[in-house]
C-alpha cells in the first residue's frame, strides 16, 4: 500500500473542513494510514461462495419478510414546494438558501 504523505492528508482535511492542529500532522497521517491498511485488507477477504445479503437488518426487523427486502420501488407523489420549504429558516426562488460554503484558494 502507498503511503499517504502529509500534503494529502491535509488536502482532504481542507475538503472535510477539518483543522488539523498544528504539530499533530504526522498523527493524523499515520492514523490515516492505519485505517487505510484495514480497509486494504477487507481485498483478502474471499467472498467467491457467499450468499448475497440483501438487508443489514434482517436479524433485528420483527416485520422483515422477503418482500420487504426486495420491494419494488414505487412512484409516489412528492410533496410540493410550499411544504418542504414551510420550516425553512431562509428560502428564495422556491429553494433553500444557504451560505456558501466554496472559497477560492
Amino acid at each position: 500500500m502507498k503511503e499517504l504523505s502529509t500534503d494529502v492528508v491535509k488536502h482532504v482535511a481542507g475538503l472535510a473542513r477539518l483543522e488539523i492542529p498544528q504539530g499533530e500532522e504526522a498523527t493524523f497521517v499515520n492514523h490515516m494510514n492505519k485505517v487505510l491498511s484495514y480497509v486494504e485488507l477487507l481485498s483478502e477477504v474471499d467472498t467467491k461462495d457467499a450468499e448475497p445479503f440483501f438487508s443489514p437488518a434482517k436479524e433485528h426487523l420483527e416485520y422483515y419478510t422477503e418482500e420487504f427486502a426486495t420491494h419494488q420501488d414505487k412512484v409516489r407523489p412528492s410533496l410540493g414546494a410550499d411544504e418542504v420549504l414551510k420550516n425553512a429558516p431562509s428560502k428564495q426562488q422556491n429553494q433553500f438558501a444557504v451560505e456558501a460554503v466554496i472559497e477560492e484558494n
